[in-house]
């Protein structure tokens, strides 16, 4: 159970020297991580949630914030036993595990970003929340058609497959217009905290990203406090786990070895 009593649904796979805890992005589930599952299993504790709102947990909240998705990640890591705990986040689970990870920073040893902190630096200006205003105001108004351009429009690569994009369409569309229109709202005011949230961070950042859209790794040298690492998969869409899961568990299998590594080195 959260702080507010929604019940979070979270699955627990295999044993091993890390807790890898997986956290989905917005308006999707636990099952995007099915490949990571598959993979890491043999080899490390896994564990899979849906946050309130989504998938299988409680969607009775009244504030869909990230501090209040954050407290979803902690009531599972305080429900499990978490040794040497990397977070790893998609989407909007990026604020949320940096949030989460303050709260345990003595169990994180790894913090893992899934094409994230692409532009930090990015400005908040007054032409920039004019088309913000105009897009919610279409998501209230027309749920669907809303998230369809959102995730059609600036989700996806040109070289990203029509059938993945299907499904992610789908299962955003499914997800109750009011959380899913409340959540994306808040996301977008607080992606433009992203540089204290950095500048806050625990343990350094690591970061597969595609090349859909441009990362600014000059933003990250100046605001990663505790330093970034950065992989790219070529030719995708926001959707590593979808599009590439070989190329993306790859990336994350060299990570976690690093990760592993510096864990052994400091017992």
């Amino acid at each position: 159970m959260s702080f507010d009593n929604q019940p979070i649904h979270y699955n627990v796979y295999g044993n091993g020297p890390l807790t890898l805890l997986f956290v989905h992005g917005w308006a999707t589930n636990q099952t995007y991580w099915d490949n990571q599952v598959k993979f890491f299993e043999g080899k490390y504790k896994v564990v899979t949630l849906d946050l309130a709102g989504h998938g299988k947990s409680g969607k009775s909240r009244k504030n869909w914030t990230p501090e209040n998705y954050a407290r979803d990640v902690i009531a599972v890591i305080d429900e499990i036993e978490s040794e040497n705990l990397v977070l790893i986040g998609h989407d909007m689970g990026d604020e949320i595990i940096l949030r989460a990870s303050r709260t345990n920073p003595k169990d994180v040893v790894g913090i893992i970003g899934v094409d994230n902190f692409k532009n930090i630096d990015v400005l908040d200006t007054d032409s920039l929340q004019e088309v913000e205003d105009r897009f919610f105001n279409i998501m209230k108004k027309n749920y669907k058609l809303g998230a369809e351009f959102y995730v059609a429009e600036y989700l996806f690569s040109p070289y990203s497959n029509a059938s993945t994009i299907k499904k992610v369409i789908d299962d955003v569309t499914k997800v109750d217009p009011k959380i899913a229109t409340e959540t994306l709202q808040a996301l977008f005011d607080d992606y433009k905290n992203e540089k204290q949230f950095l500048r806050n961070i625990i343990a350094p950042l690591y970061l597969v990203n595609s090349d859909y859209a441009f990362t600014d790794t000059m933003a990250l040298k100046k605001h990663c406090r505790k330093g970034f690492h950065i992989s790219y998969i070529n030719d995708i869409g926001h959707y590593p786990m979808l599009e590439a899961p070989t190329e993306l568990n790859n990336a994350l299998d060299n990570y976690l070895t690093q990760i592993e590594k510096q864990v052994k080195s400091k017992e």
